[in-house]
């Protein structure tokens, strides 16, 4: 049942490199928000810097999502209106938010999505894969037997296969997937929306040539998989 004396909870969409990326709206709503919350308030204070926004963040992240969601909600329902950022990108997307949005239902609060950018869309959308749907999978495992595994069972499917992967394991993942289908087409994107921003697209051991001839590999990689 919706509180009616409470205030609102914000989800707004940040850049997810490019600080051009933010939209009027999510401008809009962080300059009128009684309380920012942020997964990382030093990227935070660089944003709100950008776009002439005054407001000091506070701090919420995951090891202390529950306790600190608790302690903003019950400000949410005193009447203030919260905006939740993440470090970039869309907060409760492999990142923080889900627990405080879940608790602000439970409490009657509203929750109003503020959409913008999101790396998943944005790859799709230049992978020139067709795509009537798509598993995304966030980070996967990083033992070396359990994302094996993991690969193994979720590149069966016939969708396309999106997942996150680090800097230090891009090669032995690329290469693991080439084990498993060595014909799976495979496109890559580096530091999205940067100034360093690279894709590649190929077959996995095309992919991993590619990036290992680099001299340092930096940045987080967004990999789409299409069996």
């Amino acid at each position: 049942m919706k509180n009616e004396s409470a205030g609102r909870l914000y989800i707004v969409a940040t850049p997810i490199g490019n600080l051009a990326d933010m939209t009027l709206r999510a401008v809009e709503v962080l300059k009128s928000a009684d309380l920012i919350i942020s997964e990382d308030t030093r990227t935070a204070r660089k944003l709100l810097g950008r776009y002439g926004i005054k407001s000091v963040p506070r701090s919420y992240y995951a090891p202390k999502e529950a306790e600190k969601a608790s302690r903003y909600l019950d400000m949410a329902e005193s009447g203030k209106t919260l905006a939740l950022i993440s470090e970039c990108g869309t907060p409760s997307v492999s990142d923080p938010g889900a627990e405080i949005v879940n608790r602000a239902h439970e409490r009657g609060i509203k929750v109003v999505p503020v959409p913008g950018p999101s790396a998943v869309t944005a790859a799709v959308s230049v992978a020139g894969f067709k795509c009537d749907k798509f598993l995304f999978a966030g980070f996967i495992p990083s033992g070396k037997q359990q994302r094996k595994k993991f690969l193994e069972e979720n590149m069966r499917r016939d969708e396309i296969f999106i997942f996150y992967e680090s800097k230090r394991r891009i090669l032995d993942t690329l290469e693991m997937i080439g084990d498993i289908d060595g014909q799976t087409e495979i496109f890559v994107i580096r530091e999205m929306t940067k100034v360093y921003e690279e894709y590649v697209r190929g077959k996995p051991s095309e992919v991993r040539d590619a990036i290992a001839s680099r001299q340092v590999i930096k940045g987080e990689f967004t990999v789409l998989c299409l069996r």
